[in-house]
């Protein structure tokens, strides 16, 4: 059957669309302006916090429309079980949907808001801001930020820690509040702490091993493109350029 999905606080609240219809069933049209999507097949949903890799979060589905949606009633509900703030983007692989906290990381069948499995993190490091904007997904794997400022891979199937790396340094303020890309092989970061003066930068990881494949620094310094236009060098360290939301993937000239 078709949900729809409202958010509020640590509470997912699913409801029934009049018609019912499998959320295997459902058409998805190409993406406005034919921009690149990761969620032409039924079978895949949504499959990134933007849905494609263009940032564009559409989906040309209509069985919810201003003819029903009045109709709307609730279906089902999963209490997430950690307090604080809830700004996950929702995942849905299938009928699967993937939900994360800022320590937490829930599979639950989206047409029953059943949980499959709860990954909840040990650590006990905390963020600047406890904030998480969910996974990434690709080839049975989901990517996140964790507190401490660390990434890690998980299995969409057990929920079971695949590895997890550190990328940033949580002592002057970096962490990730993003949600990652996933694609061709690598998953995509970058840290977020401008508030707290740190210099940003997105880093490009191996997705099967979590190693660092390359860094770009938004704010330039020393030899790097741009570094000449700090009037004063030594602040660029402190120059912020930080990202605190997900990302997009330009596509390469045909």
């Amino acid at each position: 059957m078709f949900t729809y999905l409202r958010i509020s606080g640590a509470l997912v609240l699913s409801l029934l669309a009049p018609a019912a219809v499998s959320a295997q069933s459902m058409t998805y049209g190409k993406p406005a302006r034919g921009g690149d999507s990761t969620t032409a097949s039924a079978s895949v949903g949504w499959a990134g916090y933007n849905k494609g890799y263009d940032g564009q979060r559409f989906a040309a589905l209509d069985q919810i429309n201003t003819t029903n949606v009045s109709q709307l009633k609730p279906l089902c509900e999963l209490i997430m079980g950690e307090g604080g703030t809830f700004q996950t983007g929702p995942v849905v692989i299938g009928d699967t949907m993937f939900l994360t906290t800022a320590h937490t990381t829930v599979s639950m069948d989206a047409t029953t808001c059943a949980v499959n499995w709860r990954q909840v993190d040990a650590g006990k490091q905390q963020d600047p801001i406890a904030v998480n904007r969910g996974v990434a997904y690709l080839a049975g794997r989901l990517y996140r930020g964790m507190p401490g400022a660390r990434l890690a891979a998980l299995d969409a199937a057990s929920g079971k820690v695949l590895w997890d790396v550190k990328v940033g340094d949580v002592a002057v303020g970096e962490f990730i509040s993003s949600a990652p890309v996933a694609w061709g092989g690598m998953v995509f970061v970058g840290l977020a702490g401008s508030d707290w003066g740190i210099r940003g930068r997105v880093m490009g990881f191996d997705a099967a091993t979590g190693k660092e494949i390359w860094r770009f620094y938004t704010i330039p310094m020393g030899s790097e493109v741009g570094a000449e236009t700090w009037l004063k060098p030594e602040t660029a360290k402190r120059g912020g350029g930080a990202m605190w939301t997900s990302y997009t993937r330009q596509r390469s000239p045909r």
